[in-house]
């Protein structure tokens, strides 16, 4: 006679879960590293108690703000590498990127010979992507050498 009880998954206390969270920098690695609980049982911890998915979230936003705060620190130092860095990512509107982005708008006068395109390139109209972007791409041509058409 097998006297065994089956094997059951083990309790895990979702206080411990939200102090792991608490002690993380809100990495899901780190949170399941300090509560010894694989990330599989953690996304599930997070689906069954959307408290903790709230909590993880808040905790990455603390964490962005130290380290802007710590950015911003370095900037009033003078330190030229974090200035060069806020400039390129929050300068752009007053023209500080590495690159040039454009918006061109303009009409084609040309007739286009839909016949010409794969049948990949017409599925991506026809699902909403860029008329333009999909001309532009050799892939959506049966013969390439029609992109000329467009140029």
């Amino acid at each position: 006679m097998n006297t065994k009880t089956p094997n059951k998954k083990p309790h895990i206390p979702i206080k411990r879960i939200e102090a792991a969270i608490q002690k993380s920098c809100g990495l899901k690695i780190d949170i399941c590293q300090i509560a010894k609980i694989s990330r599989t049982t953690l996304y599930k911890k997070c689906l069954q108690y959307p408290k903790l998915e709230s909590m993880i979230k808040e905790k990455q936003e603390e964490t962005l703000d130290i380290a802007e705060s710590k950015l911003l620190e370095l900037i009033k130092q003078g330190n030229i590498t974090a200035i060069i860095f806020f400039l390129k990512t929050q300068g752009k509107g007053r023209g500080y990127s590495e690159r040039t982005e454009m918006s061109l708008s303009h009409r084609i006068e040309k007739e286009i010979d839909l016949n010409k395109l794969t049948e990949s390139g017409l599925q991506r109209v026809a699902n909403g992507e860029d008329f333009m972007t999909v001309l532009a791409d050799p892939r959506s041509w049966i013969n390439p050498c029609e992109m000329k058409l467009i140029q």
